[in-house]
């Protein structure tokens, strides 16, 4: 028997290159860095999702985020279909914090979302979403903080573009599950 000891040591033949990450990896590792930096923790949901996900949110059948990719096994219903949408993984997050006792949460969630095109063949985004809920601090003796508000989400989206050096401009929302007079869509220039 020739044992394990009596194996030569040798350096391995091939070279280890350096992974270079591509532009859109290196975009999304500076707004994850971004988030961070402003106070918001990561938060990592499955991608597996219910369509009362979907119709919570109040998303009409003509949209795009209603064509939900079926999964053939699923571990339960709530697991049944692919995600379309990060909105109610983050939301459901903030519900479980909120009713443990937790307060002043800022969340974020990079991921991907599926969805099926015309010939009932799937496809795959990579989507970002923050939320926020609560005071900036809960208490300090000398000043008073307020809830946060559409200012301080406007502020963090606006911080965020300036950091990659674009513009954006907020309009009216026009999205069924965000409030009619409180919610914008962020168009970002170029």
């Amino acid at each position: 028997i020739h044992g394990f000891d009596q194996i030569p040591a040798t350096r391995p033949v091939t070279t280890v290159q350096p992974h270079k990450k591509r532009k859109k990896d290196i975009q999304l590792d500076r707004m994850k860095n971004y988030f961070s930096a402003s106070g918001f923790y990561e938060i990592i949901n499955f991608a597996f999702s219910s369509t009362r996900d979907v119709e919570s949110m109040f998303i009409g059948s003509s949209d795009e985020r209603a064509r939900c990719v079926p999964i053939m096994n699923p571990i339960s219903r709530e697991y049944s279909h692919m995600r379309t949408m990060i909105t109610p993984g983050i939301l459901k997050s903030i519900a479980y914090n909120l009713n443990r006792g937790a307060k002043n949460l800022r969340f974020f969630e990079k991921g991907k979302v599926f969805f099926l095109n015309s010939e009932e063949r799937s496809y795959e985004k990579t989507a970002i979403c923050f939320a926020m809920t609560g005071k900036e601090r809960e208490f300090y003796w000398r000043d008073k903080f307020t809830d946060y508000d559409f200012f301080d989400i406007k502020g963090i989206m606006e911080g965020l573009m300036s950091s990659f050096g674009t513009p954006c401009s907020l309009t009216k929302s026009s999205e069924p599950f965000l409030h009619p007079m409180r919610g914008a869509d962020i168009h970002v220039d170029g």
